[in-house]
């Protein structure tokens, strides 16, 4: 094995140990990242690694640059390096992810695989976590409490706790595994004896785990994507004649009937109104209660906003003066990505973030990788409810995914059709 063939097989190793961090702790995730780049710097030695890196989304590096100009205007430094720390991937994830063209489709069915199986793995830790605990007690609820969903070991954020993960970022990456499986089986049907089993078992159980998970948001954003991606995949096939077009109609109308279980299990009520003051609010209404102070924030200075590294202070500040209680106890940021770029550095910010997507977006188009855009699209409706890219969970998943699909377009899109 010569030298150039050694530095590829260690650069794919990162990679496929990159894959498995994303369901371990946050140290672990970081650990991988820094092999990867060890990986990569030693890999430039391969021609154009470093040239391809350069073609990556423009608008990364914008964002980060506006992050850096809010450090100026921060009191909180430290934080305002964390954040800024954060974003970095924003910088070194497109060089990260330069070399990405050069794999087989084996290697990048591989990769698939072992994205998935970790997913399925740390659902089969989490459940039976719940289950000891079941055995323990002989209740699935917290002793104690009432039979409410986030008081049960199965379900919510009590599922995910014992291994370090958040239950909202968990159903992000439960749903991207499982338009990975939907693609794949739909494109290659005909062609994998072993996965027409493995697959549809694997879809189900994230499904399941999905719905114990308990997010609104995913319930909503997966059932979607999903619908899009049968009726453009299959569409030339469910629309030929009535019969099967009325399979079409039932199918997706049960997937929206599932998405309406779903969301209805999370929300306890579909009411609007609220008052900051209340000591209980819905999941829905807390959500508005946040983003109402958040706005009041922005709307004191929508230009420069408060710094990179003084949103958080800010906020726990309007919730006091608002009598947001809970938000204040619970120090909640804004929930919302879109409003905390506004508070941090401005309404700019907030544009840069749109522009960010939308640039993703049209490349997806322009390439035809669906995959692409169905990631993107599950990103911005997630970064609706949650500040995305206020966490390494976040931020690391969704830049490290971008730039592979940018630069190295249907990475995962087996079809035969499409030539690589």
């Amino acid at each position: 094995m010569n030298k150039i063939d050694f530095l590829q097989k260690f650069e794919y190793l990162a990679y496929c140990l990159l894959m498995v961090s994303f369901f371990l702790p946050i140290k672990y995730n970081s650990i991988a990242v820094i092999f990867l780049g060890l990986a990569i710097a030693s890999n430039f030695i391969v021609k154009n690694n470093f040239f391809n890196a350069l073609n990556g989304p423009k608008t990364f590096l914008s964002l980060f640059m506006l992050l850096a100009i809010g450090l100026v205007y921060s009191e909180n430094l430290l934080e305002g390096w964390n954040v800024l720390g954060r974003h970095a991937s924003l910088v070194f994830m497109p060089f990260l992810v330069a070399g990405s063209a050069r794999f087989s489709k084996k290697q990048r069915l591989i990769l698939m695989d072992i994205f998935l199986i970790s997913a399925a793995i740390l659902g089969i830790i989490c459940l039976s976590i719940a289950y000891s605990k079941y055995l323990e007690t002989g209740s699935v609820y917290i002793p104690g409490k009432s039979v409410f969903f986030g008081y049960n070991n199965f379900m919510h954020q009590r599922l995910t706790e014992p291994v370090e993960m958040h239950a909202i970022y968990f159903s992000f990456y439960l749903s991207f595994g499982g338009l990975l499986i939907l693609n794949y089986l739909i494109s290659n049907w005909k062609n994998s004896k072993f996965r027409k089993v493995t697959y549809p078992l694997l879809f189900i159980f994230f499904l399941v785990l999905l719905y114990l998970l308990k997010s609104s948001l995913f319930s909503f954003a997966f059932a979607l994507a999903c619908a899009l991606l049968i009726f453009i995949k299959m569409r030339h096939y469910f629309t030929r004649n009535i019969k099967r077009f009325s399979i079409l109609a039932i199918l997706l109308i049960s997937i929206g009937a599932l998405s309406y279980i779903g969301i209805k299990s999370k929300l306890e009520t579909f009411r609007l109104d609220y008052k900051l003051s209340d000591d209980h609010l819905t999941p829905l209404t807390m959500r508005f209660a946040m983003w109402e102070c958040s706005i009041n924030l922005i709307n004191e200075k929508p230009f420069l906003g408060y710094g990179t590294g003084d949103a958080k202070k800010a906020l726990l500040n309007e919730y006091e003066r608002s009598g947001f209680k809970i938000g204040l106890n619970e120090k909640f940021n804004s929930h919302n990505m879109y409003l905390h770029y506004a508070i941090m550095i401005g309404i700019v910010g907030t544009i840069l973030f749109l522009l960010l997507l939308l640039n993703l977006i049209y490349k997806s188009i322009q390439t035809s990788d669906l995959l692409f855009f169905l990631f993107i699209l599950l990103f911005s409706l997630f970064s609706i409810t949650e500040s995305t890219m206020m966490t390494q969970r976040g931020v690391v998943f969704f830049v490290f995914f971008a730039a592979l699909f940018y630069q190295t377009p249907n990475f995962w899109n087996f079809n035969p059709s499409v030539k690589r």
